[in-house]
């Protein structure tokens, strides 16, 4: 469900026919978080690195990839954020 008072012009998740990586359950609870990009991304960073070094957590969150591509998919809403300043 997304988040209705979200006021951002960052990307928004892919839907199912488009190219992009579908994001894992954790980035969809980030994205209607109510945080900040930039604490977004910390997150996404964290989880992503305790994937590298878990292989547990990384299987139960969808792998290293997948938590990859969801920093990735952050880190590019905080450069669009960036940019729009």
């Amino acid at each position: 469900m997304a988040n209705p008072n979200r006021t951002d012009t960052a990307p928004e998740f892919p839907q199912s026919g488009q190219s992009q990586p579908r994001r894992t359950e954790r980035a969809l609870a980030l994205q209607d978080a109510d945080l900040g990009v930039g604490e977004k991304v910390c997150l996404a960073a964290a989880d992503y690195k305790r994937a590298v070094g878990d292989a547990g957590f990384a299987a139960a969150h969808g792998g290293t990839d997948a938590l990859r591509d969801d920093l990735f998919f952050f880190v590019g809403q905080w450069e669009t954020d960036l940019q729009a300043d």
